[in-house]
């Protein structure tokens, strides 16, 4: 990691050289402190180009770690929740809810992916509109193959 000392030092230098070329009357010497001057100067710009690099890889991870704190907070106010028919469903915490937010549940596949969809809910079971996830509430009568009749 580049730090600014190092940076500082490099343009200082570069500072110091040109100071004492400025007196140089030998053209020998007058070359050699430009190119020692040029030396230090693309050396603190490659410092430089370093630094943002850094600076920039520093704002995506400070993003992300807020965009995580965020999702979580969303999350927390749910529960998860096995329905009698051993499907689950992420009901809102009874905390949270308001006239605003009633009371819904969230599917808990979505929710890995980190998305917040909200089940579609039916006399019998849940549906994601986003993934198609069924969440029975009850289990499905098996329905009988045998004919009644005469």
């Amino acid at each position: 990691m580049v730090d600014f000392a190092s940076l500082g030092t490099g343009l200082r230098t570069a500072y110091e050289i040109a100071r004492s070329a400025k007196d140089v009357n030998d053209q020998a010497r007058l070359n050699s402190a430009v190119a020692d001057i040029m030396e230090q100067l693309t050396t603190a710009q490659f410092s430089l180009f370093e630094l943002q690099q850094q600076h920039q890889q520093l704002l995506d991870e400070n993003k992300a770690l807020r965009d995580q704190i965020e999702s979580d907070r969303r999350f927390s106010q749910y529960r998860l929740e096995q329905t009698p028919a051993g499907s689950y469903i992420m009901p809102l915490r009874d905390e949270y809810v308001s006239e605003e937010f009633p009371q819904h549940s969230i599917c808990h596949v979505c929710r890995e992916k980190g998305t917040l969809s909200i089940l579609s809910e039916y006399p019998n079971l849940y549906i994601c509109p986003s993934c198609e996830y069924k969440a029975w509430k009850a289990r499905p009568q098996k329905r009988s193959s045998r004919v009644i009749g005469p």
